[in-house]
């Protein structure tokens, strides 16, 4: 037996298993078990390098494929049926997207999982489409949209008019979900509806429906977003679901806005345990805590509202971006303010009325820096974030492909706007 096949075996002996996993022929069935019990006992990193093994072993020619079911990413099933260019550089960049995935998920070295995610930008080689959904997705976990928007660009100039038609659905779904965690919420629920009346790769249709659901949500739409899960089956027990996390957490989303506190803390609960089972500790990816606490808190189960608010308190700290410790905070403040556990109601007597109490606001306004400023427009808001995320004026000018002296106009426009002196002033702006 090579060294290889050795640590291999003591591999799998670690992991629990009486006997080494022979067999290739269907190794993801068997590296499952072994997960699930590693992740039970709370083995993390055994996990992470289970998967790592496992890719290297096998160097399976498309990224996610028969991963689907060890990491979580929103779209596994959807990037597990794209097919690949072939290219030599293919091998290569299905570890590349299950590096950036695992990194994700751990919740700890954002700076780490920036660099990797933005690695296509500047990189000589055409990404695939895999690594332009996961480089994206994390981006915008991470708090970049900028960067984000920009490897949606880079996909779309490179792609646009010749890639295959399921990959134009991904592209226009991935850009309609990235304007929804902007400014443009309500215009991003609308390009998600047109999506869903299209043509579909039927892989996508679930994580379209969760993704409208949660924009719709987010715009006010409760009934819409209701008649969506009914349409597509999604309003009763999910079985055998593509994505299931993502439709858990927006159906959450939507008992919690609407008042069923204990279906949305049932579905957070449920949709926390197939993130742990895949070892996703990063809020950021969808913060079921954060949402459980404040559905726990109305409740009246103060002990276990406190114990979820800390435990996304604690995560978000360690992931450090500024947006997912704003969530966090909120069901940590909202459920500190009243220690007796017993929930406040809203000028209406309903005790679904979480909001911050006033302290509390003012306590997150000077933590994220929230100020009011006249509204940016979207060519001044994309430069401001380029340049909070540390590009200079002439890497501003040849990203967005305009003359750096466009750059410096609509940033000296920025800073009257905001009331801010320079660049350093712009870090300390929490929403634009």
């Amino acid at each position: 037996m090579t060294v290889q096949g050795e640590r291999e075996d003591e591999m799998f002996e670690e992991a629990g298993s009486k006997e080494p996993v022979a067999g290739p022929v269907d190794p993801v069935g068997a590296v499952r078990t072994e997960l699930e019990r590693l992740v039970a006992d709370g083995r993390w990193y055994l996990a992470g390098h289970l998967v790592r093994m496992l890719s290297a072993q096998h160097s399976l020619s498309r990224p996610v494929t028969g991963y689907a079911q060890l990491v979580h990413i929103a779209g596994a099933r959807f990037l597990a049926g794209l097919e690949q260019d072939g290219s030599r550089h293919a091998g290569r960049e299905s570890k590349e997207v299950l590096r950036v995935v695992q990194a994700l998920n751990r919740g700890r070295q954002r700076g780490e999982v920036v660099r990797l995610a933005r690695a296509p930008l500047t990189s000589e080689h055409l990404p695939g489409p895999a690594r332009i959904w996961v480089g994206v997705l994390a981006l915008a976990y991470a708090g970049h949209l900028a960067d984000a928007r920009a490897l949606l660009r880079l996909a779309e100039d490179t792609r646009g008019a010749h890639g295959t038609a399921v990959t134009r659905s991904g592209l226009a779904l991935l850009r309609a979900r990235v304007a929804s965690w902007g400014a443009g919420r309500e215009a991003a629920a609308e390009a998600m509806k047109e999506i869903l009346t299209g043509r579909i790769p039927a892989e996508l249709r679930s994580l379209t429906v969760a993704w409208t659901v949660s924009a719709s949500v987010a715009a006010g739409e409760f009934s819409r977003a209701r008649a969506l899960l009914r349409e597509h089956d999604f309003d009763g027990p999910l079985t055998d679901v593509a994505d299931e996390a993502e439709l858990l957490f927006a159906r959450g989303g939507l008992h919690l806005a609407t008042g069923k506190h204990e279906l949305g803390y049932d579905d957070y609960k449920a949709c926390g345990r197939l993130l742990l089972s895949r070892s996703v500790h990063n809020p950021a990816v969808l913060p079921w805590r954060a949402h459980a606490a404040l559905c726990s808190h109305v409740l009246q189960r103060p002990v276990l509202a406190a114990s979820l608010a800390s435990a996304s308190v604690i995560a978000a700290r360690r992931w450090g971006a500024r947006e997912t410790l704003a969530i966090s905070l909120y069901a940590s403040s909202t459920i500190a303010a009243d220690r007796d556990g017993a929930p406040r109601r809203d000028e209406h007597g309903d005790f679904g009325g979480v909001v911050l109490r006033p302290e509390f606001t003012a306590v997150l306004n000077d933590l994220c820096g929230v100020t009011e400023h006249a509204p940016l427009t979207d060519p001044e808001r994309e430069v401001t974030e380029l340049a909070r995320a540390g590009l200079r004026n002439k890497e501003i000018a040849e990203r967005l492909s305009v003359s750096t002296r466009t750059v410096e106009a609509r940033l000296s426009k920025v800073y009257r706007k905001l009331g801010v002196t320079g660049r350093d002033g712009l870090r300390g702006i929490f929403t634009l």
